[in-house]
């Protein structure tokens, strides 16, 4: 938490966008660590968007990452497209 806290300020310096990979809102991550994490993120993101793209560079961070979240999430989202008939199950591939 300390360090996400302190990485902050030197990411906005240096141009560097934060990306949080895997399911910091599982209830065993404080939500002191969460709230830290998020704000992190957010801010290196939205500090970057005022910046040219080829000066930035972007770090990814994983916590609580195991890759189901991800194929879950994306099972999901998959699933309420097909049901507005925004998307063909046919057409679905790797």
């Amino acid at each position: 938490e300390q360090t996400a806290l302190k990485f902050h300020h030197k990411a906005i310096q240096e141009n560097i966008r934060v990306k949080i990979l895997g399911d910091i809102y599982d209830p065993r991550v404080p939500l002191s660590l969460q709230k830290a994490l998020c704000l992190l993120e957010e801010g290196t993101w939205s500090a970057a968007a005022d910046v040219n793209d080829d000066t930035c560079f972007t770090v990814c961070i994983a916590i609580n990452y195991g890759g189901r979240h991800d194929i879950v999430k994306a099972s999901v989202n998959m699933a309420k497209q097909i049901i507005k008939g925004n998307l063909d199950p046919e057409k679905i591939t790797e």
